[in-house]
């Protein structure tokens, strides 16, 4: 079961040195990306059980977990454009509803 799992997170091996050093290198940021947010998911699960945050970190795990399967398949640059891309989107959409829900906030205050 173990040597499955490593075989699962492990990143494969490529002929070019420069491709394998990427794909290993993008393969430990997307299980970060995974594991923070599985952790995320948790949490507001815990505090604040609402759908709109657990569909957003499903989409968000989703595309994370296209993008490892893409990184097996050998696309490694395409699919670190598209994790800068979608993490710099998904950080803009997390900002502008953290921004929105300030606003409704102060609102009442």
């Amino acid at each position: 079961m173990f040597t499955r799992l490593r075989q699962i997170i492990t990143p494969p091996p490529f002929l070019e040195e420069n491709k394998t050093r990427t794909a290993a290198l993008l393969t430990a940021i997307l299980w970060a990306a995974v594991a923070v947010g599985a952790v995320y998911a948790a949490i507001a699960l815990l505090i604040e059980p609402q759908a709109s945050y657990l569909v957003f970190v499903g989409g968000m795990g989703l595309i994370l977990l296209v993008l490892l399967v893409a990184v097996r398949r050998g696309h490694v640059v395409a699919a670190s454009w598209l994790f800068s891309i979608g993490a710099w989107v998904g950080l803009l959409l997390a900002a502008y509803a953290f921004a929105y829900a300030v606003q409704v906030t102060e609102r009442w205050c």
